[in-house]
């Protein structure tokens, strides 16, 4: 997938996440990452969508991704000027680095 992203080839990065998940290979945090990076090369009318199902879908595996994949979607929003948008990830950037209660 990162060859791929660094080839600047979204869609055959995106497919072969596809693939990996087809074949039963779980994706970890990098790949993730990787895809989401992937995903500010693709079309722009889909890739923020995209990319946030990709963050979505980490999150509900229990995968975690770090904050550079929530700035590439920030960047994203910020290069359509949607801010609101923008502020709502940075703001779930915060939720997923604060430390868990009781700690």
């Amino acid at each position: 997938v990162q060859g791929f992203a660094r080839a600047k080839m979204p869609r055959r990065a995106l497919d072969l996440l596809a693939e990996m998940r087809l074949r039963g290979v779980r994706p970890d945090g990098e790949t993730y990452a990787t895809a989401i990076e992937a995903c500010s090369l693709a079309p722009k009318d889909r890739a923020t969508t995209l990319a946030m199902k990709l963050l979505e879908e980490a999150s509900e595996s229990g995968v975690h991704v770090g904050s550079e994949s929530y700035e590439a979607i920030m960047r994203m929003h910020l290069r359509r000027f949607e801010w609101r948008p923008a502020l709502d990830v940075f703001d779930r950037l915060g939720a997923s680095q604060a430390p868990p209660s009781g700690a």
